[in-house]
């Protein structure tokens, strides 16, 4: 059951209220899970985000690992978001995905895969101009 509250929170019985977001001359189109769906904007915000976080967690695993990693800053990027993208898979598969607090075991997959794929990638990307 719905409950209405103030302030444009809603309230489903058992879970606590949460707010919504109210938009001025827009419609609120509802997704398969029953959620808002998102505009352009919020899927370009959320890209950034990703890209910026990505960024936080491959110098992270380049300051991790030993020796230089001669990769460019965007691999660098792109390879800390995919860290961090199985990461977050691995930590909803085992169940630690969101906790009450700080998630520290989904955060240390996240860096751990993208130390893990920093470790893979640089050496190829270094031997890639190599010809033997």
């Amino acid at each position: 059951m719905i409950t209405p509250s103030v302030g444009g929170a809603t309230a489903v019985a058992g879970r606590p209220a949460r707010r919504t977001r109210q938009r001025t001359g827009t419609a609120r189109h509802l997704d398969a899970s029953g959620g808002a769906a998102e505009g352009p904007e919020d899927i370009v915000f959320q890209l950034l985000w990703i890209l910026l976080i990505g960024f936080i967690l491959g110098v992270l695993a380049k300051l991790l690992l030993r020796g230089p990693q001669s990769i460019p800053w965007w691999l660098t990027m792109l390879l800390g978001a995919g860290g961090a993208l199985l990461g977050n898979a691995v930590a909803g598969w085992i169940g630690v995905a969101h906790t009450s607090g700080i998630d520290w075991t989904r955060h240390a997959l996240q860096i751990g895969f993208a130390v893990l794929l920093v470790a893979v990638v640089a050496p190829a990307w270094g031997r890639r101009g190599v010809s033997r």
